[in-house]
This record gives C-alpha cells, structure tokens and sequence, in this order.
C-alpha cells in the first residue's frame, strides 16, 4: 500500500527527474505554469455521473490506470502531488487518496503550500509538454491492486454509522442547506490546513488531536471523511492518514450526492 507523506520545495527542487510529479490545480492554470515535468491530473478530468445521476463519481479503475500508464507512471513509480489549496478544492488530497485506492506500491507525497511553495523556493515553472526522463521515456503499464479499505458506499454508512467517526468536511451553509450523515461532526477542510509564512500547510499530528479534541471526536472509531463528492473530503483524508495511517480512514467519494440517492 502506498506510502503518504509530504515533502518539501526544496527537497522536490532536488528530485526533479526522480519522480512523477501531478498538477491536482484546474487544467487552465496548469498551462499557464507548472513545476517542470508535471502532468495534469485535475479531479475534474476523472470523474463523471453514474448511470443512477450520482455526480462527481470516479471513473473507472481500468480507465485511471490507463491514463497514468500514458503520463509513464506504474504503481511502483514515486509520486508526488501538488495544488493550490482553494481553486483545486484540495484535489492534490484527492489525488493521493486516488492512489492508495488503487493500491499504489510506493510513497505518494504532498507538497505543503503547493505551486505557491514552489515558487517561493524558486522553483522554476514550465508551460511545455512533461520533459520528465523518469515519466516521459515511454508509456508504462499501471498494474491496479484495488484497496477498498480507504472507500465506503452510503448502504454501509447507513447500517453502520455509530461504527464510525464521521466528519463532514462541507462548509456551513452546505450542512445546514443540504442532506447530512446522521452522527456526523462538522469540521470544514478548510481547517485541514493552516496559514504559514504566507503558505497553506497541512496540519501535523499534534495539530490534528487538538481538532479532534475539541470536538471530541472518539479516536477509538475508524474515522470517515464526506462532502458533496469527496474532494475536499479527500483533502481532509490525506492530512490525516499521512499522520495516522491509511488503516485508520476512509474517504466516502460518493459523499452527499450518493447519500441523497441511497
């Protein structure tokens, strides 16, 4: 199972050509500059409406192997995953919660801060075609060994939710306007992370208990992060199993879209 972490720009800075690097920010910004070597990979580009009107659902399995295979990444391949926070709605969380579902064989890392981070360690950018030797040499094929551990379906929250601690990641008027979990806590993923030097930094371990802490989550409980289609819930599910383990979460990526249809 993948690995979860974070990295640094500096140390990023020095792994260029050693890793595949993803741009989770909307495709637009993406052609206006990105970290050289990086492949687009917005959320926005990999999901669809089931056929029972669920928006915002992954595509398959098959499909998302298939188009990292052609960006030359293989599930044994280094990934590092980068946004902006707010305009990519915490898709680099996503992307890395899409690995660990696919069951991705080694470490998966986060650049904290993201594209702004880079910069401000005077990264340089690119517009051009990937140039990356590890990911652009040839295509590769990405062997899926799905891990449903990290997902859930609204029937088994539905029969199971006092087995879980559950946390809704939307904004405020989205809880108080829209369908809610029964038994859920409401913490925005806003407060995943934290304004540093001007950079939005995942929280650490220490930052994450005194969250929970104050709203007495039960630590005991495997915990289950949701929004409208587990993006931002994505966010939130990374920040927490790259401090406390993949075992001990799970985006539901239908969110409240799937719950309302249930």
């Amino acid at each position: 199972m993948s690995n979860l972490s974070f990295i640094s720009a500096q140390e990023l800075k020095s792994k260029i050509g050693q890793v595949a690097i993803l741009d989770a920010r909307p495709k637009a910004l993406y052609e206006k500059g990105h970290i050289p070597g990086a492949f687009s990979f917005s959320w926005e580009d990999y999901v669809h409406t089931d056929s029972k009107g669920v928006k915002y659902r992954i595509i398959a399995p098959e499909k998302l192997a298939s188009s990292l295979g052609k960006m030359g990444i293989d599930e044994n391949t280094p990934v590092v995953v980068y946004g902006d926070a707010d305009k990519s709605w915490g898709g680099e969380g996503w992307a890395g919660w899409v690995f660990a579902w696919l069951g991705h064989k080694t470490e998966v890392k986060m650049l904290p801060g993201g594209i702004d981070a880079w910069q401000k360690a005077g990264g340089s950018m690119e517009t051009a075609t990937p140039s990356n030797p590890l990911v652009a040499a040839s295509q590769k094929t990405y062997s899926v060994s799905m891990n449903p551990a990290v997902n859930i379906s609204a029937e088994t929250i539905g029969k199971k939710n006092h087995d879980f601690s559950i946390i809704d990641t939307r904004s405020l008027m989205e809880r108080i306007k829209g369908a809610r979990i029964d038994g859920s806590v409401h913490i925005p993923w806003e407060k995943f992370y934290q304004e540093k030097d001007g950079l939005r930094i995942a929280l650490d371990k220490e930052a994450l208990l005194r969250l929970y802490a104050e709203k007495k989550m039960d630590s005991s409980k495997k915990y289950v992060f949701y929004c409208t289609g587990g993006i931002r819930s994505g966010f939130a599910w990374f920040v927490h199993a790259a401090a406390f383990g993949t075992d001990s979460a799970i985006n539901f990526e239908g969110g409240t879209e799937e719950w309302e249809r249930r």
